[in-house]
């Protein structure tokens, strides 16, 4: 069964986007499992570049810090995709209080991280907070 000691074995001293406060999150028993790699969830690398350079794109529209740090995150995993060879996917998807994702990319062969997005769940906020986080100060 592939849970969170799995993904602390194979990746806590690592080092990625956002690591250190993922893995201190999951120590601390702040984050939920919310995605395992074992749900249907892989996709190959050249389905996700794809997807993630038009969502690169889309996030130049806005001007906010949150879309910024988004934007970084998605053209991170880009650039890890486009080193990769085509392989399939994996996928943890970490919830965090209150409205709060890391979604983590992991390589299906070597089970190396490909990347990390912190973003934030609109099913879990409000609509006049998820429009500030999107709108320039």
């Amino acid at each position: 069964m592939i849970d969170v000691e799995t993904f602390l074995k194979r990746h806590e001293e690592k080092r990625f986007r956002h690591s250190d406060e993922l893995i201190a999150c999951i120590k601390s028993g702040k984050c939920a499992l919310e995605i395992t790699p074992d749900s249907p969830a892989s996709v190959a690398t050249s389905h996700l570049l794809r997807t993630y350079r038009r969502r690169a794109e889309h996030l130049k529209q806005f001007g906010s810090l949150h879309a910024q740090d988004v934007r970084d995150d998605v053209v991170a995993l880009c650039d890890e995709l486009e080193k990769t060879s085509e392989e399939c996917v994996l996928l943890w998807m970490f919830s965090m209080p209150l409205h709060f994702d890391y979604s983590v990319f992991e390589g299906g062969r070597l089970h190396e991280i490909l990347g990390c997005i912190l973003g934030v769940d609109k099913r879990r906020i409000n609509e006049k907070d998820w429009e500030a986080l999107w709108k320039t100060a």
